[in-house]
């Protein structure tokens, strides 16, 4: 998991003149509070009403508190942010390395998932972990978001090379048209273990393709001129502005006009001007768009399966209105900073949870009290985690370069 799976985003450093990105701060916040969604997802809502809220008025209220948060849906956002970071940097690079991308994307993930592993191993006993099947240790926990961004990141090189021959409207064709297909042939599953790791991410990869083509529009969006961004004289005797990938970021033919409802910047221009109506707005809409998936996950035959490709572009409008806004508005500092450690918060709060109720059965975090001590050693442990584990491997991860030469590279790095 942006990174889940989700994205780190690393110190950007200078890139070739043409290949020059800023970076945006909104997304390690954004990060950690979808982090922190999914591990009080997995917790549940602090019970305000005590443990057991009895029946009557306070046990239905108790119930609808609960439905506040779920964290599959802050999911999809995670692979919007993934597939943003892993393209933004290398969008436009000269000389792209495939065997230094893979060194880096695997020193950045792998390892800290094997420490998590040994970890499971080590309180679980071996003899207890699956590793293939509907008990696979990777679909009974968070990894099974990693699992599909490997996959992500191996078909990557790929990627690049036909979207710089074919551009993005054929590829989100193919790929929506064979999510809705195989999610609809996946019925009556109603989790991804049912599925099984090759069917979960071709029914999620659009939504982390989603992400690369927002990392195109951003790049391209900055890199217009003040008159054209803001719609002015300029921008309207032009015409339609030239979209990103007309002549391609690669190269490639260009294959959505400026008018498109992916790169269209006139949403951009009505959030920058009244950035704190109109980003609630947005935010507002994307919790009510998670919150009536759960709704219909849990009480209709439309399970996640069936509704997370949906979940995940409005994730992808949700979080493009982000990222306008933060060029006005800065994110809170304590949220940037937190979003280093979000992919350790990912990882380690499901150990924590197990572990506390291995060892501390009398905790119940269905208290208060238990609630939170579960959520403050998830937090607390999360940040050691980094602190011991992650952060080395972040900057291992950072001295590998993209490009084959010297030339400099960013350090975007998951």
């Amino acid at each position: 998991m942006a990174e889940m799976t989700s994205e780190s985003i690393g110190t950007l450093t200078a890139l070739p003149s043409s290949a020059r990105h800023e970076r945006y701060f909104i997304l390690d916040a954004l990060r950690f509070v979808l982090a922190l969604w999914v591990a009080i997802g997995h917790l549940g809502v602090f019970p305000l009403f005590g443990a057991d809220p009895g029946i009557g008025a306070l046990h239905l209220a108790a119930r609808a508190l609960n439905t506040v948060v779920w964290g599959m849906p802050a999911v999809m956002a995670f692979f919007v942010v993934s597939g943003f970071c892993i393209h933004y940097p290398s969008q436009a690079l000269q000389g792209f390395s495939i065997p230094r991308f893979y060194l880096r994307r695997y020193t950045r993930t792998v390892l800290p998932v094997a420490v998590i592993v040994v970890t499971m191993i080590a309180y679980r006993g071996f003899s207890q972990i699956h590793w293939l099947g509907k008990q696979s240790i990777f679909f009974q926990s968070t990894l099974w978001s990693l699992l599909c961004e490997e996959l992500y990141y191996a078909i990557y090189p790929a990627l690049r090379w036909l979207r710089r021959h074919l551009g993005w409207t054929p590829i989100l064709a193919v790929t929506m048209g064979t999510s809705l297909v195989w999610s609809s042939l996946a019925t009556p599953a109603v989790s991804w273990e049912e599925i099984g790791p090759v069917g979960t991410a071709v029914i999620l990869y659009p939504i982390w393709l989603l992400g690369c083509v927002l990392a195109e529009h951003r790049a391209g969006h900055r890199n217009k001129p003040p008159a054209d961004r803001a719609g002015g004289r300029a921008a309207r005797s032009a015409g339609p502005s030239t979209p990103v990938g007309a002549t391609g970021v690669h190269g490639g033919q260009g294959v959505l006009d400026g008018r498109d409802v992916l790169h269209s910047d006139a949403s951009v221009r009505v959030t920058e001007k009244s950035p704190g109506r109109s980003i609630w707005m947005w935010r507002g809409l994307a919790w009510l768009t998670m919150w009536g998936s759960e709704m219909l996950h849990f009480h209709t035959p439309l399970t996640q399966i069936h509704t997370m490709l949906f979940v995940g572009v409005i994730g992808f409008f949700w979080i493009r209105a982000e990222l306008a806004v933060s060029r006005v508005r800065s994110p809170a500092r304590w949220l940037v900073r937190a979003g280093a450690w979000s992919y350790s918060l990912y990882l380690v709060h499901p150990i924590v949870y197990d572990v506390l109720q291995l060892w501390l059965p009398t905790v119940a975090p269905e208290s208060r009290y238990g609630w939170c001590v579960f959520l403050a050693l998830s937090v607390g442990l999360s940040y050691l985690f980094y602190k011991l584990v992650e952060q080395p491997t972040h900057r291992g991860a950072q001295k590998i370069g993209l490009v084959k030469a010297q030339q400099p590279t960013a350090t975007l790095v998951l």
